[in-house]
């Protein structure tokens, strides 16, 4: 098992009394955004980690952030307090442009045309039977243009196929991900017809993803560690969606000691799972369809458990953030200069050199090497 190196890190922390967990990362071109526990938003500079702005508006928890497809300048973002804002990120200003009725939002997730704007929501039990409705904005109309009632319970996760604008997957504690086509909203009597597959996980859903060359294929993590491959699209009558079912992947991971599995990647035509251990060490591990290798040791980044990961494939970069207040930053390419780490973590920013397995990751030989910076 090969090892990776931190290049940057830098600790999103507003005081020693006042510390705040990093949930949320987004990145486009030399742009870092990062939403933390505390409702603030912190734009950095992705390669040097210094602060570009802060973006502070918000009443309520941020649960998603995202790029605009079309201005770069521009970042739109979720809360819990019922409002996705968009951002001039340079000049720090905020607008509201949507308002989510009634309902609390738990995830945020925009198309990559910049066109639609997903939210799922909390669940709320009524008479009948339990609500936790999908609200679908399209750019410049108010109104939500459909409000999908499929799920029993919170909805957690929403993500767009990057290769479909127009598709997203729902993932729900109710254990079911739905896929659902925007484009069918116009012809069918329903909008809940507009849901193309019901795959269920068969345990309470966390998260769920598109990935494959052409988006074929969805990835889910359920809350009790089990990882499940589907096809996304429907099968013929005799064919079922299910790929591949990994009831413990934490015990498939030999030569590591995985205590959490954090969130799956897709880079150069292969699946990689990122898990975690108590002290802070993480493992990158590519996915086959009936086994899980650990393949690259990520090393005293972290000191605690880490919550999200953002993959940077045009730089190369896998970055980090969690817990321990840190946001981390691994990479292929040499750091330009040494800065500084943070007074509470540990000095690993020594330069490295090594090489890629060849075959975990298509594309040739790659280096990785390391650099520190503070929040």
């Amino acid at each position: 098992m090969e090892h990776m190196f931190k290049v940057n890190q830098t600790a999103f922390q507003l005081s020693a009394k006042a510390p705040s967990y990093v949930l949320f990362m987004e990145v486009k071109n030399d742009l870092l955004a990062v939403g933390a526990s505390n409702n603030d938003i912190k734009v950095y500079n992705a390669d040097s980690f210094r602060m570009v702005n802060k973006l502070e508006g918000h009443k309520g928890f941020v649960v998603g952030l995202k790029f605009d497809a079309v201005d770069d300048s521009c970042l739109w973002s979720c809360s819990k307090d019922r409002t996705i804002m968009s951002w001039d990120v340079q000049h720090g200003l905020g607008d509201v442009a949507f308002r989510i009725p009634k309902y609390t939002p738990l995830c945020f997730d925009m198309s990559v045309d910049g066109k639609y704007f997903v939210v799922g929501c909390a669940c709320i039990s009524g008479e009948d039977e339990a609500e936790a409705p999908v609200f679908v904005f399209e750019r410049g109309v108010v109104d939500p243009i459909a409000v999908i009632e499929a799920h029993s319970d919170d909805v957690v996760r929403i993500s767009f196929n990057e290769k479909i604008p127009h598709q997203f997957a729902t993932a729900s504690m109710d254990g079911a991900a739905n896929i659902v086509d925007i484009s069918l909203f116009e012809t069918v009597e329903e909008v809940d017809d507009a849901i193309t597959l019901t795959l269920m996980a068969d345990s309470s859903l966390e998260k769920v993803g598109f990935f494959g060359n052409s988006g074929e294929f969805l990835y889910g993590l359920t809350h009790d560690e089990r990882l499940v491959l589907w096809h996304s699209a429907p099968r013929g009558d005799d064919e079922d969606e299910l790929l591949s079912t990994f009831d413990d992947p934490r015990g498939m991971i030999q030569g590591f000691e995985a205590s959490y599995l954090i969130d799956v990647l897709f880079y150069d035509g292969r699946l990689f799972l990122l898990a975690g251990d108590d002290d802070g060490n993480l493992c990158l591990c590519h996915v086959n369809m009936a086994s899980i290798e650990a393949v690259y040791l990520l090393p005293e980044g972290h000191c605690n458990r880490v919550r999200c990961i953002f993959w940077n494939a045009a730089k190369d970069v896998l970055i980090t953030g969690g817990d321990d207040t840190s946001i981390c930053s691994w990479s292929s390419t040499p750091p330009q200069k040494t800065i500084s780490p943070s007074k509470n973590k540990r000095n690993s920013d020594a330069d490295h050199e090594i090489d890629f397995e060849k075959g975990s990751i298509e594309g040739g030989e790659k280096k990785a090497h390391t650099k520190t910076h503070t929040y």
